[in-house]
């Protein structure tokens, strides 16, 4: 193809080579690529901000008594679109006149702002991924204390932090992001470059922090929160250690009193499984107390069975989160260190891998509201209520506690909306 001069994506500014510019030989004044990457893009961005329109009208409604109902992860997921939202929104339209025009066209101001505006909003949605893996890990290892850790005030702080911090991250690109005029190839044009004139070793720098900052270190904390939360979800267990299951199947088939198993020799129940908490002893002195039995025995195996269900639903949604994250910030992040740190190759292949990495970068912001959202049942029924144009008669609490009690028995239920 012929050599042309373009804009930020297809040609890289080396200072240290007396102001050369290298550009990329792939785009003809009319080859097809200028109109098939606008409109790949096109795709990407309207599925975005369908996804994560419907993600904030659904979180967003108030229900009849007038306020909104916020639990920790439904706060963190509405900030997640947001963020998703405003990605796509800053980035993709621009990237995509970036591609299919000769040159910047939209002033010194948008270059520098529309710029910064991509990096915050980037880190904030990847931040975000962060918080939540973090929430539910608190929600699964954690369950007693998380009713305290997990309130709507620590999850508006840290979103709060989370805007913040990216912010502050992104403030260099607004500080060296400029429009360039008078490039030897194309005198006449302007160019939104990120210029560090005398100073390689500092963008290197912050380059390398952003690589570690926002992706290697979440992708670290997003691997371990979900391990740890999958290996967390564990058969229902008595205070010495003993799954409650097998205890309840010997003793409902062996009398209740007498030397073969008098009260005293019974285990106290003290269990936790996502949430439960058992306690008390499950053998009564009197017809009841086998009847109730029975019942607790049925009622906690059905628990185990789906805490099994649960941990392997858990370990699928593990290895979705973190492949998801590995695989669409990947390649970006590839072409970043390489271009700072090595001689990145100007042809058709490394086009072609630029232009998979965009698609995959956004891509992740269509992907999130599929993963985080419409995956929940509960989110699911929200969207029909939307469509179907109906109210839902009553939102579901963020944190109830139900109790039930049989004869001297309780037990205590506490359900988190995780």
């Amino acid at each position: 193809m012929e050599e042309v001069a373009t804009n930020v994506p297809f040609c890289t500014m080396d200072f240290k080579q007396a102001n050369a510019s290298i550009c990329w030989p792939s785009m003809t004044g009319d080859g097809p690529e200028r109109v098939i990457i606008p409109v790949l893009f096109g795709l990407i961005f309207l599925l975005g901000m369908v996804g994560n329109t419907l993600v904030l009208v659904v979180l967003g409604r108030l229900p009849p008594g007038g306020r909104p109902s916020r639990s920790a992860t439904n706060i963190f997921i509405l900030n997640l679109s947001i963020a998703d939202f405003s990605f796509l929104l800053f980035c993709v339209p621009f990237q995509a006149t970036i591609y299919s025009l000769p040159e910047w066209v939209f002033g010194a101001f948008l270059c520098k702002w529309v710029h910064y505006l991509v990096m915050a909003t980037m880190l904030v949605s990847i931040f975000t991924l962060v918080a939540m893996s973090v929430d539910r890990y608190i929600a699964v290892v954690h369950a007693k204390r998380s009713l305290c850790i997990r309130s709507k005030r620590n999850a508006i702080l840290g979103v709060a932090i989370i805007w913040f911090l990216s912010l502050l991250f992104a403030i260099p690109v607004a500080e060296h992001q400029e429009l360039f005029n008078g490039q030897q190839q194309a005198p006449n044009s302007s160019f939104c470059w990120e210029l560090w004139p005398g100073n390689p070793g500092a963008k290197q720098m912050y380059k390398v922090t952003i690589f570690v900052v926002g992706y290697l270190l979440p992708l670290v904390l997003i691997t371990c929160c979900y391990t740890k939360r999958a290996r967390g979800i564990q058969p229902v267990l008595t205070s010495s250690g003993e799954p409650v299951v097998e205890i309840l199947s010997s003793l409902k088939n062996r009398p209740l009193t007498g030397p073969a198993n008098p009260i005293s020799s019974l285990p106290p129940i003290e269990s936790q499984l996502n949430g439960w908490v058992f306690f008390g002893c499950p053998a009564q002195e009197n017809g009841a107390g086998k009847q109730v039995l029975y019942h607790l025995h049925k009622k906690v195996k059905n628990i185990s069975r789906k805490s099994a269900r649960s941990k392997r639903k858990t370990a699928q949604t593990v290895l979705l989160v973190v492949a998801v994250f590995l695989i669409s910030w990947l390649p970006h992040h590839i072409i970043t260190i390489w271009v700072e740190f090595g001689q990145f190759p100007l042809n058709n292949i490394s086009f072609t891998f630029r232009i998979i990495s965009h698609c995959l970068a956004y891509g992740n912001s269509c992907i999130n509201p599929i993963i985080y959202a419409f995956l929940s049942e509960n989110f699911r029924n929200a969207c029909r209520q939307v469509f179907t144009c109906k109210l839902l008669l009553q939102p579901a609490r963020a944190d109830k506690l139900v109790r039930v009690r049989m004869e001297n028995f309780s037990t205590t239920h506490s359900t988190t909306n995780v």
